[in-house]
């Protein structure tokens, strides 16, 4: 082999060495970035946990609030069909009631006329009485 200058490997080392700075700063570079990538990773995934779990409390609460409307539309049926057998029951009491008031009316009437013809017979006795006591009187005095 032939003797290579001195100069000349000493450019080489000072290249060689220029190219392992280089490569050192673009690794130092790249490991930077790697960190910064993962630290970005990190604080997605913490705030995809987050998400999840609010999720998980939406979902919950929604759940929750599907039964509760459940239960409240099951009871608002249950207070629809009550107050449609109240009100059936109501018009039934309202035609007793009518019924009752006119047989009532029919009664009252009946309950006057025989007041009346109670009066009518009480003053038609006293009269006959009247009559009868004037003939006995009329007889005493004619024997």
């Amino acid at each position: 082999m032939l003797p290579v200058p001195r100069a000349c490997v000493l450019l080489q080392a000072e290249a060689a060495e220029g190219k392992l700075a280089e490569e050192r700063a673009q690794k130092l570079a790249l490991q930077k970035e790697v960190l910064q990538l993962k630290l970005i990773s990190a604080e997605s995934e913490a705030a995809n946990q987050s998400l999840r779990e609010q999720l998980a409390g939406v979902s919950k609460s929604l759940a929750r609030e599907q039964a509760e409307h459940q239960a409240t539309s099951a009871a608002v049926t249950d207070l629809r069909t009550s107050l449609v057998s109240r009100e059936q029951q109501l018009a039934e009491a309202r035609q007793l009631l009518d019924s009752m008031s006119a047989e009532l009316g029919i009664l009252s009437s009946r309950y006057h006329r025989l007041q009346q013809e109670r009066g009518a017979l009480r003053f038609a006795r006293r009269q006959q009485q009247q009559q009868q006591q004037q003939q006995q009187q009329q007889q005493q005095q004619q024997q």
